[in-house]
């Protein structure tokens, strides 16, 4: 096959370079012949420049006598003045458009000019935006004209506070009257309304006398300025009067007690009588100077100034035509001899340099690319060839050097990548399209126990038990049997080390093409730690860390499973129990935390030692459990109850020398084939209530009649009528706990901890009135007194500069209505909308994460902070966090209360923190009530500290004011 050198290429380019130098003189020969021809035309096509800019002179004259006819008629349709000048900035518009358009065919022009924006195609753009810019103008002062609000500065004041202000204190006054009209007829009394009415016909007066001062301005009276002095002086009386009659109307309210609606009014017209004088003294200048209309103002300092400026750029285009006619008949035929000569100099110079060009290529450059390449090749084949040259030129000399220094940087590579593979983590197994192993690392022969040696030239499957060998389809499988269709996917599979033992491992196939054979990688780990850690962390995220049972997360879905299996008809009778300490509030009241929690660990301890293995024994809330008995009618499962029951009424809780009775209530409702999860949770926990209000310690099977009784609930219904009667009476108040920032010790920070006053204002804690109110879906009317009165605390003196945490309920995040609530009063009172914290539980938001992640993202759209408390007991926590839009996570108390000597929360608590802060989220610890705690989590490295060691939850004063009688 012919190959054509590069020497030959070279010389045919050569003859077809000259071909073409030939072809462009006899064409540059034709072309100078049409230059005269084209300068000639050029001169034409400036002719018809000057007549456009003349055109665009005039125009602009014509123009600028519109906009003084438009000064003078106000309104469009008085002569038809507004048509006639849109008319005409229309055809100046139109002008302006076909210069730029012919000096844009032309930009070539060589123009004489200082500098580029002194240009002729600069000139036009700039003359094309001044218009454009005076257009706009001419354009606003059009509307200011017709539009009083932008004529006249003040209007808009006039209309939108004054106006509405003068009306406020009408009805204030009204109010006022309406108020007395029911009142004893007292002397006192009368003279309040006769007040009234003198008030209102002073206020009436000074209005008067306003509308007066406006008038004036205008000259319709008398010289402006005397005239609204005039009237200012007649409006200073009334304005004393209103004062005057406002203070005695305020002494008669302290002296006899005027009814509650006068009082409000009597305040209301002093502060709007303040607001109307502060809002009247801010436009009082404005009417007084010189700059009261606007029209005028824009008219001399705007759109004269602009017209003189457009003048002026059509003058310097005119003048930038002019010179160039001048010049470029010369400058055409001077370039014309010019390119003629050129011409022949360059095609003489041309055939000079391809000869001397081909000679020194050939010396200095193909010749010394050979001896390379020969080396080049050499190196690839694995040959020694080392070539001896130098050249005279620097290029040439750099090529050889650059070919010496691939080849050290080539074995150095080699070397570097045979280390990085010998001293790798995983095992690295490189092997054919057939299975066979051609290179095992250190870390494989670590792994499997086998040499590289005597593995090279053997099958992967060496490294599978038989029976990971044997399954069909599987991807070892296929592996083995030499069908490598999966890569660049990781497989979890089983090992066979060289003894005989298997271990976990990962592996995941890469594909490789070398020098055209078709290899793969294999990259193969042992997994057992990663197993381990993701068993204890499922674990962690399906059971109660306290208990160690079943949380309320892993207890549902199994209940669901139930439930689903009990539609289909899969299974055999199953009970449900729902077992609710009798006496537990009284021992963490009374012991404390650190006893209800060991309270809770032995009730635990007894209910799963009673229970079969074959139950589910869950922990669903504070002191309240749950048992799945499966494969049990209802019989049995009245027994079983009824001997957890009897286990706890038998055992006395003993704590520091303090003994109490535990016992418990139990709640059974049987598994039938249309119940859904949440009316059997429903039945069972109502069973529950009914074991309560018969005297506790008792065992309730639901029934029908338990669902017609209504009796039977009577309880809750009592506290809906409380929690009804709170919220409307304002019978909440906030308990205010701080939270410390780790680092500077500051506190600037609390929580609002909700508390209820009952009929004796003693307060009830949230564990009385929260979970009646969830069950009769009252959470949002909480929820909205919360969010009220949290804002409206920080927009009191009250607050200073902290900032406040407050918890909402889960039935609030699907409600649209509270979003707009919150917006209402944060725009309302003007806070600072980064100072609200909103806190939700960990519970609630994997309840429904994506409800959740939307509701939470449009409270941080408002400005607001969100925080994710009890973090650590949900499923999946770490999981779920990055889905969450969240600023703060409050890890779990549980996790934190014995932190100083427990290593495994200790340790808990430090993934927790490192995960949250690398995802951008400050950490927040709750339940520190030590100083060794304390001092561990600030080493953890937590942001701010929470418990009541910090601070315990208090009723500030601002609260205790408001509850407190004078």
């Amino acid at each position: 096959m012919f190959q054509s050198t590069l020497q030959r290429r070279f010389v045919v380019m050569a003859l077809l370079m000259l071909a073409v130098l030939s072809g462009i003189i006899v064409y540059t020969q034709n072309q100078v012949g049409q230059i005269t021809e084209e300068t000639i035309q050029s001169v034409a096509e400036i002719r018809q420049m000057e007549r456009r800019i003349n055109e665009i002179r005039a125009g602009l004259q014509k123009l600028e006598q519109r906009v003084y006819q438009r000064t003078v008629i106000a309104y469009a349709d008085e002569g038809d003045v507004e048509k006639k000048l849109m008319t005409q900035i229309e055809q100046v518009d139109s002008q302006i458009e076909k210069l730029f358009a012919t000096s844009s065919r032309h930009n070539d022009w060589q123009e004489i000019a200082k500098n580029e924006q002194d240009s002729f195609a600069a000139l036009t753009v700039k003359l094309k935006q001044d218009f454009q810019k005076i257009k706009r103008y001419i354009g606003y002062y059009n509307m200011v004209i017709v539009d009083t609000r932008l004529r006249f500065p003040f209007a808009e004041n006039l209309n939108n506070k004054l106006l509405p202000l003068n009306n406020e204190f009408v009805t204030s006054i009204g109010t006022a009257l309406t108020g007395m009209e029911d009142a004893e007829l007292s002397r006192e009394y009368r003279q309040v309304r006769q007040l009234l009415i003198e008030l209102r016909y002073a206020w009436i007066q000074k209005i008067s006398a306003f509308r007066m001062f406006v008038l004036s301005r205008s000259g319709m009276f008398d010289t402006p300025r005397s005239a609204m002095q005039a009237t200012l002086s007649d409006r200073d009386i009334f304005v004393e009067r209103v004062w005057g009659l406002l203070t005695e109307l305020q002494q008669l309210n302290e002296q006899t007690g005027l009814p509650f609606e006068v009082e409000i009014a009597i305040e209301q017209m002093n502060r709007i009588h303040s607001i109307y004088e502060e809002e009247f003294n801010s436009i009082k200048p404005t009417l007084m100077s010189d700059e009261w209309r606007i029209d005028q103002l824009f008219l001399h300092e705007k759109l004269q100034p602009e017209f003189g400026a457009l003048n002026q750029l059509v003058s310097d285009l005119s003048e930038r035509v002019k010179q160039q006619s001048t010049q470029i008949i010369g400058r055409t035929d001077e370039t014309v001899n010019r390119i003629n000569l050129v011409i022949w100099l360059s095609a003489v110079i041309f055939v000079i340099l391809i000869l001397l060009g081909y000679l020194m290529f050939e010396r200095l450059i193909r010749r010394p690319v050979r001896v390379v390449a020969d080396a080049m090749n050499a190196e690839a084949s694995g040959e020694s060839f080392y070539p001896i040259m130098s050249s005279s030129i620097q290029e040439t000399q750099l090529l050889v050097d650059a070919f010496h220094n691939m080849q050290e940087q080539v074995h150095s590579r080699q070397a570097r990548l045979e280390s990085i593979l010998g001293s790798a983590a995983e095992g690295i197994i490189t092997i054919d399209k057939n299975g066979v192993i051609e290179s095992f690392n250190k870390s494989a022969e670590k792994l499997f126990g086998y040499g590289a040696k005597e593995m090279i030239g053997a099958n992967i499957k060496q490294l599978f038990p038989e029976a990971i060998q044997a399954r069909k389809g599987s991807f070892v499988g296929r592996l083995c049997q030499g069908n490598i269709s999966q890569t660049n996917s990781e497989i979890d599979t089983v090992g066979l080390h060289r003894d005989g033992t298997t271990f976990p491992m990962s592996i995941k196939i890469g594909e490789m093409n070398v020098a055209g054979q078709q290899l793969y990688t294999a990259m193969v780990d042992d997994v057992s730690e990663r197993m381990t850690m993701i068993s204890n962390l499922r674990h962690l995220a399906e059971h109660d860390s306290l208990t160690g049972l079943a949380n309320r997360y892993f207890f549902l879905q199994e209940l669901e499973r139930v439930v689903q299996r009990a539609a289909r008809g899969l299974h055999g009778d199953v009970a449900l129990l729902y077992i609710d300490m009798d006496n537990f509030k009284y021992v963490n009241d009374t012991m404390g935390h650190m006893a209800g929690d060991k309270l809770l660990i032995e009730v635990s301890g007894m209910l799963k030692k009673r229970s079969r293995d074959t139950d589910l024994v869950a922990r669903i809330g504070g002191d309240e459990f749950a048992v799945i008995l499966y494969d049990v009618e209802q019989y049995d499962a009245l027994k079983a109850a009824d001997a957890f029951r009897e286990k706890l009424g038998e055992y006395r809780f003993s704590f520091d020398g303090n003994l109490a009775d535990v016992g418990c209530s139990v709640g059974v409702a049987m598994v039938e084939q249309n119940v859904t999860r949440d009316e059997l949770l429903a039945r069972a926990d109502l069973s529950c209530n009914a074991a309560k209000r018969s005297g506790r310690n008792k065992v309730h099977l639901y029934s029908d009649i338990d669902k017609q009784n209504l009796d039977n609930i009577s309880d809750d219904m009592g506290w809906v009528r409380r929690i009804k009667e709170a919220v409307r009476n304002d019978r909440f108040v906030f308990a205010l706990q701080p939270i410390m920032h780790a680092g500077t010790g500051e506190i600037s920070r609390f929580e609002a901890l909700l508390r209820m006053l009952d009929e004796q204002d003693e307060l009830i804690m949230p564990g009385g009135f929260i979970p009646p109110a969830e069950r009769f879906s009252m959470m949002p009317e909480i929820d909205r007194w919360v969010v009220n009165h949290a804002v409206g605390y920080l927009a009191s003196e009250d607050s200073g500069d902290s900032n406040l945490s407050i918890n909402l309920s889960a039935s609030s995040f699907d409600n649209e209505a509270m979003i707009d609530f919150i917006t209402d009063r944060i725009s309302q009172t003007g806070i600072d909308p980064t100072r609200i914290t909103f806190e939700i539980t960990e519970t609630m938001a994997m309840a429904d994460l994506e409800l959740t992640a939307s509701f939470l993202e449009k409270l941080r759209s408002l400005g607001c902070r969100t925080a994710l408390d009890d973090f650590g007991i949900g499923y999946s926590s770490f999981a779920y966090l990055k889905e969450l839009p969240v600023d703060y996570v409050k890890i779990d108390g549980s996790f934190v209360r014995d932190i100083d000597s427990n290593e495994l929360n200790r340790a808990i608590v430090k993934s927790m923190n490192d995960v949250a802060q690398a995802m951008g989220k400050l950490t927040v610890a709750e339940f520190i009530e030590t100083e060794s705690v304390m001092n561990i989590l600030e080493l953890i490295g937590l942001d701010y500290l929470q418990g009541y060691y910090i601070g315990r939850p208090e009723i500030p004063d601002f609260e205790r004011r408001r509850i407190t009688p004078e």
